[in-house]
């Protein structure tokens, strides 16, 4: 929920859309509430409030997958007044979740969900019947709390303009959390200091990024002489950090980095296209992944595809590069991803690009017959996380009347999956001739060209029960998740991973599974938040906890699952 949450929170007032008149008074339904701060009851001004429609139980909601396109349309915003009152009139009959976000200038709150205890949870579905009045819609927003400290050099002298970071420290990810938002980018002032702030109440990592060209001394036979990167206290890696814990609307002070000097490389080259051409038309740069993300210089690249990076520190690399060159008047894209290990100055080292492909594929029925009305459908392409040092865009592709599709400049290792499936579908396998690669990151070349094609089907299997609670316990929101036996689909946005909330008390019904082996797990809500990125290790959490059980083609099954709690 946290990456659906995410998504609801960027810019929800630029969301709204112009509607037709509204339907009769009778017809529809109004929904009030207050927005304040859980520690003070405060009223807050100027939260902005979202009430988004919630997919009706049974809906699969795939995690890592989510229709923006949807939200944008349906989703509706209003702020909150001075006495942090909202409302929304003319809402339609249906099931809804209201989100609130504090405004702009006050982050010393977080976002929250209706129904919620915790900070960046999307709370719990709303269902709203014609005519029905809804007051006390309220939502409480927690105080984020906050790292502080001073960044030193080894002298104890305070080092200004360096960029301190936070990462969250989950159990079940491989990596860390890198804090977005509020948390990344704190820069170290005059005297050293520094304040990261937005944060959610967890375990965290801190670094301090003094930044590629940060030289601090004069150069010495022929290398710069600068500070590395650094974390708490005065640790290189961060393994071997030390771990600062915040607890709700907690201050933690005295979080201090001492850096120390390292010295300083050059990265020179020449990028060539496929041709053997100088690259022109370029955008290239040096990155460095780091604590949960990654850091980087942007590459000059001359009319002769020259290029020279200097002082640079010591470590792993990847010099991506994106280009075009002409032909017969059209522009070819061209691609590189280039690993680089920096152990002493890299001199007129040449680096060639080369061209993404066009691959064709077809979308087949696993009965072999395709239903007479199909619905509109498209294939994502996915970029895969461990072959990716930098976020880039995922790109969709339609499928026409015929059921082919063309995914053009393909690079590197994909994932690829079918979007808006209708309720009961199931995709059973992207083959790639005789493999199977719906859950292995695969290189396209132009030899697959004609032989990738995406089996789904029609007769989803169907899986009903309920959440069971311990005597002792007051039911509660639940997230369902249900995954496949085989390892090979534990990740997050695989399309073998179904998810679904179970509001308090009741049960749920999901349909669309695959015929196969699956695990499945009740999670309580509150204090839950799946980390990004999360793949086996996640999956080995909840698998400790898991019920099993087979479903094959058209077949219905009742699990009923017991009510488990996240361990963190």
């Amino acid at each position: 929920m946290a990456i659906i949450l995410a998504l609801l929170l960027i810019g929800v007032t630029a969301l709204q859309m112009p509607r037709d008149a509204p339907p009769p008074r009778a017809e529809t339904a109004v929904v009030r509430g207050k927005v304040y701060a859980a520690a003070t009851g405060t009223p807050l001004r100027g939260a902005s409030v979202s009430l988004i429609p919630a997919p009706e139980s049974g809906d699969v909601l795939r995690v890592g997958v989510v229709s923006f396109d949807a939200i944008r349309k349906d989703t509706r915003s209003a702020a909150t007044d001075s006495a942090g009152n909202f409302e929304f009139d003319a809402v339609a009959p249906g099931r809804y979740r209201l989100v609130a976000s504090p405004g702009i200038h006050a982050a010393r709150y977080l976002p929250a969900g209706y129904g919620t205890a915790r900070p960046n949870d999307a709370g719990r579905v709303l269902q709203i019947d014609k005519g029905q009045e809804i007051r006390g819609a309220d939502i409480a927003l927690l105080t984020a709390s906050a790292i502080e400290g001073r960044v030193v050099d080894e002298a104890g002298e305070p080092v200004a303009r360096v960029i301190v970071s936070a990462a969250r420290v989950r159990l079940g990810s491989r990596v860390t959390q890198r804090v977005t938002g509020n948390g990344i980018g704190a820069h170290t002032d005059d005297l050293g200091r520094y304040r990261v702030y937005g944060l959610e109440p967890g375990t965290y990592v801190v670094m301090a990024e003094p930044g590629f060209r940060m030289t601090t001394g004069p150069a010495r036979e022929g290398e710069a002489v600068g500070f590395g990167v650094m974390f708490h206290p005065a640790s290189p890696s961060e393994t071997t950090a030390q771990k600062v814990r915040v607890a709700a609307g907690q201050d933690v002070l005295g979080v201090d980095i001492q850096l120390a000097r390292t010295r300083r490389y050059s990265v020179t080259g020449q990028l060539l296209n496929s041709q053997g051409e100088p690259v022109s038309f370029s955008s290239a740069a040096l990155i460095k992944p780091s604590l949960g993300g990654h850091t980087s210089v942007q590459v000059t690249v001359d009319a002769a595809g020259r290029f020279a990076v200097r002082d640079v520190e010591a470590g792993d690399y990847v010099l991506q590069v994106r280009a075009t060159r002409s032909l017969s008047g059209d522009r070819i894209q061209e691609y590189a991803d280039i690993p680089l290990n920096v152990a002493g100055d890299v001199a007129d080292a040449t680096f060639m690009t080369q061209p993404g492909v066009a691959i064709t594929g077809r979308v087949v029925f696993a009965d072999g017959v395709a239903p007479a009305a199909l619905p509109s459908l498209s294939v994502r392409v996915m970029e895969a996380p461990q072959h990716t040092p930098a976020p880039r865009f995922e790109t969709t592709a339609p499928v026409d009347a015929n059921l082919r599709f063309t995914l053009p400049n393909l690079y590197g290792a994909k994932l690829f999956q079918l979007t808006t499936l209708p309720p009961g579908w199931s995709l059973r396998a992207v083959q790639l001739g005789a493999m199977d690669i719906t859950d292995v990151p695969t290189v396209l070349r132009p030899e697959h060209d004609g032989h990738l094609q995406i089996v789904v089907s029609t007769r989803g299997g169907v899986v009903e029960g309920g959440v069971t609670v311990a005597a002792d316990e007051q039911p509660t929101d639940a997230t369902i998740y249900m995954f496949p036996e085989d390892r090979s689909g534990w990740r997050r946005a695989s399309p073998r991973v179904h998810v679904v909330d179970v509001p308090a008390g009741g049960r749920f019904t999901l349909r669309g599974l695959a015929p196969g082996r699956y695990r499945a797990v009740a999670i309580v809500r509150d204090g839950f938040q799946p980390p990004p990125g999360a793949g086996e290790e996640f999956f080995e959490v909840l698998n400790e906890a898991a019920t099993g059980f087979v479903i094959g083609d058209d077949e219905k099954r009742t699990v009923d699952l017991p009510l488990w709690r996240w361990p963190e």
